[in-house]
């Protein structure tokens, strides 16, 4: 196999170039005018200017081609290597303006600066294989070498450097004209440099180099024999004294006067030349201050900077003086700074100035240490993520949720796991992370289906805590980040109340700002938060349903009304209210779209004009109903609720319940709850309104002497009545509920036909007797049929001895026997009465047999 020369096919910048009399034989050299151009095609070379440029773009490597490919003999042609030249002038200038702003250049600028360097000298490379591919030995083909070396130094590229430098040396056969003193100085402070501290390849390459090149007796070499003599003699301060900018400039200008002449377009490569060598003498420089700051560390224990001869010949002998216009000089100051982080000094207590010397073998140590507990944290964090990685491998394995399923079914299943917003109560303690924090924590492709679902964010429940304030301030802008625009339920509640209530502000403000999504509002808070509540902009509302009760508990300080609520530029109008101890007045909403309210603490004449403002109301809770001031008429006439079907009214007095029912007129109601309201007051509801009553609770309302059964003989229609509480005495109403407990078959009139059900609860208002009298026990006729009736009786404050007569619980057993359904409960303990009465009796007919046993045995004694 035949040697190869030239670079390997598919490799960079190895320097391994073609030898240049590639194609020549041993034939002499020849001048350039008498060299055979390579036949080129003209259709290879474009006239068209932009398709010229274009071709300079693609024109081909002739490593690269090896004169197969299309036009890959290109750059052979001494015409198109002078224009390809021309154009990496183009890339060049481009490129050394980015380098004026090198120290201020960002990361991703620095980034592209070295990619278009790279490029530049690329391009350079195949136009020097172009021109040792065509044997070419003039000016054009030195200046391109030169150049490229030049370059290769400055964008410090040293494979690019090692290989352009056996060419400007070459002498077989050798260019014309000679290489520049740049060139020269350049590749020997190179071999200086790169083997530091070793000079051998330095003295090698000094040797090959001509002395036509470079005279031994000229005052370079003399002042480069004391450079490297100071080198190895250690002789750092000498060496500084030599390697200054000035010097160098000095004895390269003087040598060009007695050895070289200036050439057409010299001043470009010379500049280059130049800062090329510059670049050399600094590096060589930091290699030296290296050196000598080692010597330094080893003969000082201390350095005062407060000296002034320490602050001329320490700087000098670690060369801090930059010779690069484009890296200026080191402060002493700086540099001594730098070292402490290193482990080579530190500054001395109490001392300004003064630096302690950390002597090398403790600080190579703590050095070696150092690193190698940073290469153990760089793998514990590379194990860390291998490990992060396979348990999620792992979980992706393991879940057969999100692994079967495409991410939309997933995502409907983890909405279907939030609770109703209507099952959360905020009047008690914080349960907890919310269900999408609890998915997100199962496994990181959870949590990305979870982060994802904005419905799943749309309830959001907290309980202020001060303690925990700005973590839950974080947690609601996530959770409203994440929700995207989508309505939004809202639970508030508060934990604790220690503290400035101010505080609470800019959460209730970030609430504010989401007024137009409000879907659902559920607030327990102080008084000042819940007038806080405002509606912040034009947005059409969404309102649909309203909880609001001030927390208990405040300090009397921050009062105990609110100012007024949800006020702003736009009025709500829910449909589901439940408002509590706020004044009517002060609730800014619109009652029309209302079906179902909740209200407390309102006064006779606020009631009746919410009912006169809410025509779609439903079903309707009053609770603990105030009286009216004095100033304020109540109106006389009746109001008309045509959709009510559901009324509650509980906790008040008897006027204001009584004067609320005379100044109502319901047609539709269906369910009717009163606490402390007149029998005839309800009577004239009933027939006032003529309404289809099925429930009815009455509670402290006295029914007794025949007023409940003139009460139902009014609506038939009842189905369920429960009595509460103290209402008198209503034997009257059992008997004639049994004497009218068969239903003709005819359907003709009887008493509550309907009637399924009877729940009564509080103290006894009736005799043991007449419960057997709610059931005929006579025969039902042939002609009609037995009502089906429920009876539970709750017997509350019972007394210890107020059990069911003994004659009565017979009835009651055979009653039930039958197939009645009739349950008598203690209402204080929820244990059987019917049971409780039958143990005492018993307990009581053993107690006398016990009685009468012992009475006849003392009788036999005594006889």
């Amino acid at each position: 196999m035949s040697k190869r020369r030239g670079p390997a096919r598919g490799q960079r910048g190895d320097g391994a170039w073609p030898a240049r009399s590639r194609g020549r034989g041993n034939s002499p050299a020849l001048s350039t005018a008498n060299l055979k151009q390579p036949q080129v095609h003209p259709a290879s070379i474009p006239s068209d200017p932009v398709a010229a440029r274009r071709r300079m773009h693609l024109i081909a490597s002739v490593s690269r081609s090896s004169g197969l490919e299309k036009d890959g003999d290109d750059l052979k042609n001494h015409t198109i290597q002078e224009e390809y030249r021309e154009f990496i002038q183009e890339k060049l200038d481009e490129v050394m303006s980015a380098r004026c702003r090198i120290h201020s250049e960002s990361e991703s600028e620095k980034k592209l600066r070295v990619d278009n360097q790279e490029n530049v000298l690329i391009l350079f490379r195949k136009l020097r294989e172009g021109v040792a591919s065509s044997s070419r030995n003039d000016a054009f083909a030195m200046e391109a070498y030169e150049t490229s070396l030049h370059l290769s130094v400055l964008f410090e590229s040293p494979k690019q450097t090692t290989s352009i430098i056996p060419h400007l040396f070459a002498t077989d056969p050798p260019l014309i004209p000679k290489p520049t003193i740049y060139s020269i100085l350049g590749s020997l402070l190179y071999f200086l440099v790169v083997p530091y501290p070793s000079q051998s390849r330095y003295h090698e390459h000094l040797d090959s180099v001509p002395r036509s090149l470079l005279s031994r007796k000229s005052e370079l070499f003399l002042w480069l024999s004391s450079l490297t003599k100071s080198l190895r003699m250690r002789n750092y301060a000498k060496f500084a004294a030599l390697a200054q900018k000035a010097i160098i400039v000095q004895f390269i200008d003087s040598f060009r006067e007695l050895h070289e002449t200036k050439t057409e377009g010299a001043h470009k490569v010379d500049k280059l030349g130049l800062e090329a060598v510059l670049f050399f003498m600094d590096a060589l420089r930091q290699k030296a201050a290296e050196s000598s700051w080692t010597i330094v560390r080893s003969a000082y224990r201390e350095l005062w900077l407060d000296y002034e001869s320490t602050k001329t010949w320490l700087p000098r002998s670690l060369c801090l003086d930059s010779i690069q216009d484009d890296r200026p000089s080191v402060k002493i100051e700086d540099w001594m700074r730098s070292r402490v982080s290193m482990g080579h000094m530190r500054p001395k207590d109490g001392v300004e100035g003064r630096w302690i010397v950390c002597k090398a073998s403790a600080c190579l140590k703590l050095r070696k240490l150092e690193f190698k507990i940073s290469k153990t944290r760089l793998l514990l964090a590379r194990l860390a993520q291998e490990r992060y990685s396979l348990k999620y491998r792992i979980n992706c394995v393991n879940d057969h949720l999100s692994s079967r399923l495409p991410p939309e079914i997933v995502s409907r299943i983890f909405v279907l796991c939030v609770p109703d917003h209507m099952d959360i109560n905020v009047m008690f303690e914080d349960k907890g992370p919310s269900v999408p924090l609890l998915i997100g924590a199962v496994c990181k492709r959870w949590r990305e289906i979870a982060w994802s679902t904005p419905d799943l964010w749309t309830t959001l429940q907290f309980h202020l805590d001060l303690g925990v304030l700005p973590q839950q301030q974080k947690r609601l802008d996530e959770c409203l980040a994440r929700s995207g625009e989508l309505p939004l339920s809202i639970h508030l509640g508060i934990k604790s109340l220690a503290g400035t209530i101010s505080a609470f502000y800019p959460f209730i403000d970030t609430v504010n700002q989401q007024s137009h999504r409000w879907k659902g509002l559920y607030i327990y808070l102080p008084h000042p938060l819940v007038s806080r509540l405002q509606v912040h902009n034009m947005t059409p509302p969404v309102l649909e349903n309203l909880w609001v009760f001030p927390a208990v508990g405040v300090d009397p300080e921050l009062g105990d009304r609110s100012d007024g609520l949800l006020m702003g530029p736009k009025i709500h109008s829910p449909k589901i209210i439940d408002i509590g101890a706020i004044r009517f007045e002060s609730i800014n909403i619109k009652w029309n779209n209302a079906t179902s309210v909740q209200l407390s603490q309102i006064s006779l004449s606020e009631c009746l004009h919410f009912f006169s403002s809410a025509p779609s109301l439903i079903y309707c809770t009053l609770h603990s109903l105030t009286e009216d001031s004095l100033h304020i008429a109540v109106p006389s006439t009746s109001t008309v609720l045509h959709q009510l079907r559901r009324l509650e009214i509980e906790d008040s007095s008897w006027s204001i319940s009584e004067a609320l029912v005379d100044r109502l007129l319901l047609p539709a109601l269906d369910d009717f709850e009163v606490h402390a309201c007149s029998a005839e007051s309800l009577r004239s509801l009933f027939i006032r309104s003529n309404s289809p009553i099925r429930t009815l609770a009455i509670s402290e309302t006295d029914v007794g002497d025949g007023l409940l059964v003139r009460v139902c003989q009014i609506i038939p229609s009842l189905e369920y009545l429960h009595i509460l509480g103290d209402c008198g005495f209503f034997d009257d109403f059992f008997q004639h509920l049994g004497a009218t407990s068969s239903i003709p078959e005819d359907g003709g009139q009887t008493f509550l036909p309907k009637l399924r059900a009877i729940q009564v609860s509080g103290i006894r208002g009736y005799n043991w007797a007449s419960i057997c009298k709610i059931f005929d026990s006579r025969a039902v006729s042939e002609e009609g049929k037995r009502r089906a009736l429920v009876v539970s009786l709750d017997v509350c404050s019972r007394d210890e001895d107020e059990f069911i007569d003994e004659t009565v619980i017979s009835d009651i057993l055979e009653v039930i026997a039958e197939g009645v359904s009739l349950t008598i409960t203690d209402g204080d303990t929820s244990s059987d009465l019917i049971t409780m009465s039958q143990e005492y009796h018993e307990a009581l007919h053993k107690n006398e047999q016990g009685r009468e046993d012992e009475n006849s045995d003392r009788a036999i004694e005594d006889n």
